[in-house]
Order: structure tokens, then sequence, then C-alpha cells
């Protein structure tokens, strides 16, 4: 019998930060489809907020996408992701912005304008506790290797041979 697996990598730090080594895990898929069954109702939700982080997006119009009640909605978000709905949201925005920051010119206030923050003394202050520096020194101390390696990826997939 051919049967599928899940593998899952995870690397190992020492209390310092170095890297020890990874860890794998492989699981059966036809047990782990059961698993997956209370992530897959959610999936929904995940892809709405990928898709509309940039907008105001309340816990109500979450909740309903799924047909629960905001507190049930709560209770199994958490559950399932370890954060509420609201700290999931704010990670989603502060990844798309630390891309732009990374890959684009635009001005601050217009990244934070474009992914979803009041303003941008607030997408400061939310970036500043979360990545550990302001938007401003994050874009200067990675946004140049950052677009070094962008290229580097380009011109080495110009160089690949195509199949005709």
């Amino acid at each position: 019998d051919l049967r599928w697996f899940i593998s899952s990598k995870v690397p190992l730090h020492d209390a310092s930060g170095t890297l020890l080594g990874v860890a794998g895990i492989m699981r059966d898929f036809a047990r782990t489809e059961s698993l997956l069954r209370p992530y897959r109702e959610l999936e929904r939700v995940l892809s709405y907020v990928l898709e509309n982080y940039s907008r105001k997006i309340r816990v109500e119009e979450l909740a309903a996408l799924v047909r629960l009640s905001v507190s049930q909605f709560d209770r199994k978000f958490k559950g399932l992701f370890r954060m509420t709905p609201q700290q999931y949201l704010l990670r989603v925005r502060i990844n798309a912005a630390s891309q732009a920051l990374l890959y684009s010119d635009r001005s601050i206030a217009q990244i934070a304008d474009e992914t979803g923050f009041y303003d941008q003394s607030s997408f400061t202050k939310q970036f500043s506790r979360h990545v550990g520096m302001t938007p401003r020194a994050f874009r200067r101390l990675y946004a140049a290797d950052a677009r070094e390696r962008l290229g580097e990826v380009a011109a080495e997939s110009s160089r690949v041979p195509r199949r005709q």
C-alpha cells in the first residue's frame, strides 16, 4: 500500500540563539486529515485577512464568515493558533509592511496607510514593539541586502536555460 506522509521541520537553537540542528516530524496523511479539519474550518478567515488587511477589519466580520458568534470564534481561533484574531491581523500587516519597506521606495506613511494602520505614528509604535526597531531603522539595516539578493535571484534565473 502506498501511503502519503506530511513532514515538518523546525530549527533548534540553544539559549544564545546558535543553531544546533533541525528537528523533523512525519505524520501519516490519513491520520493528519482529521487533525487538519479545525484549521480548514478557519481557512476562509485566514484568506480573507490576507486579501483585505489593508482596510479596517472587525472581528464580527471574521466570525460571520464562519458562522460563529464572536466569542465562539475568538475561542476557536485562539485555541488553534495560540493568538487572537487581532494579533493575527497585526502580524499579517507587520509582515506586509516589512516587505514593502524592503522592496519599495514608498514613504513610511504611505506603507502605513497601505497596510491598514491608522496612521504613521500607530504603525511605528506597533512595528517597533513587534520587530524591535523602527520602520526607518529596519529599512536602513535590511533593504539594501534584500534588494541585492533579489537582484542575484533575478540574474540567476535569467541564466537558467529555458526548455523549448
